[in-house]
């Protein structure tokens, strides 16, 4: 963003790493819908040199990965964002919410944390992510050590496997206090392997079980708001074209990938607008190609399912964790 315009941009979505300890069926990186770099590591020294400039155009952090919480440095990155004053939140898998690490999260004042949970079915949720019993045992221990003022937000990723099991997460989330995303799966379809969980190739029982399901979470969160993005979701699925999105991602957030490379969104790799591990947080800021890209994203002509600009149809953003 040119340096004569002093508007903050809002949110940036932080690759920390892409290592995981998980093997989720579905992931991009599972199923060649993205290709992962060559790891590099990068001194926590030149990662902490960010920070001096970072508040001058975010006021928000997502840190993600792969799997944060694999990374020895997440922490200390917190602890850095949180002297700046900056609101942070935490995506993980879950398996790594130990004691330990429950006390860091929660000493640190971390303003939100996402958890991956596809089902409360073991099985279900075995197949399709992995870790189940370690996973809800995090979430509950979560749950007795937060602080009144930290959220915990569980993100389901719906695929066709799993769109029976959306009631019973509803119910779960609301009894404890949970906030609660649906987020459906953009499944390969050149990849054979994962075909058994593609929506698009959903019977119309399936597409009226999954309906019922989201529904069902609309009402119970007393956000008919919500029917713009259920609507979009199904309209993707049934191959009809989404009108009424308009896309944040290159605009007000970015995403910064391990490597340093900042990008538009996750899966706009194609456009990087610099390594600010090599030039700087503000010189890349100021690159102009920001500028000339902003029309063309805005417009969402790249939308598919699993995209982050779906999640803010009607500004209900589920990383904007209450």
């Amino acid at each position: 963003m040119p340096a004569n315009n002093p508007k903050k941009l809002r949110k940036l979505y932080w690759v920390e790493t892409e290592k995981c300890n998980l093997g989720c069926r579905y992931c991009y990186y599972n199923t060649a819908l993205k290709q992962k770099t060559k790891t590099i590591e990068i001194p926590i020294e030149k990662k902490l040199e960010l920070f001096n400039s970072i508040p001058e155009y975010f006021d928000e952090i997502v840190f993600t990965g792969g799997e944060a919480l694999t990374d020895p440095d997440i922490f200390t990155l917190i602890a850095a964002a949180k002297k700046q004053g900056l609101k942070v939140d935490l995506l993980s898998n879950g398996v790594l919410l130990t004691t330990e690490n429950c006390q860091k999260i929660i000493s640190l004042g971390v303003d939100c944390v996402s958890i991956s949970l596809d089902s409360l079915d073991e099985q279900t949720n075995d197949y399709l992510r992995g870790k189940t019993t370690s996973v809800i045992e995090g979430i509950n221990r979560l749950l007795k050590m937060k602080s009144p003022t930290m959220a915990i937000e569980i993100m389901m990723t719906v695929t066709r496997k799993n769109i029976s099991s959306i009631r019973e997460m509803v119910d779960f989330c609301y009894d404890n206090n949970l906030n609660l995303w649906l987020d459906p799966a953009e499944i390969n379809p050149n990849i054979s392997r994962v075909k058994p969980l593609d929506l698009t190739l959903m019977s119309e029982d399936e597409k009226q079980v999954m309906t019922d399901g989201f529904s069902y979470w609309i009402d119970k969160l007393k956000k008919p708001s919500l029917s713009l993005y259920v609507q979009a979701c199904l309209d993707l699925i049934t191959g009809k074209k989404v009108t009424n999105i308009n896309c944040d991602m290159g605009t007000t957030h970015f995403v910064l990938n391990p490597k340093g490379e900042l990008n538009p969104c996750f899966s706009r790799e194609d456009i990087n607008y610099g390594n600010v591990f090599e030039v700087g947080l503000s010189a890349v800021m100021n690159n102009s190609l920001i500028i000339e890209k902003q029309p063309q994203l805005q417009k969402a002509v790249c939308l598919s399912l699993g995209c982050v600009c779906m999640t803010m149809v009607n500004e209900n953003d589920p990383y904007q964790c209450k």
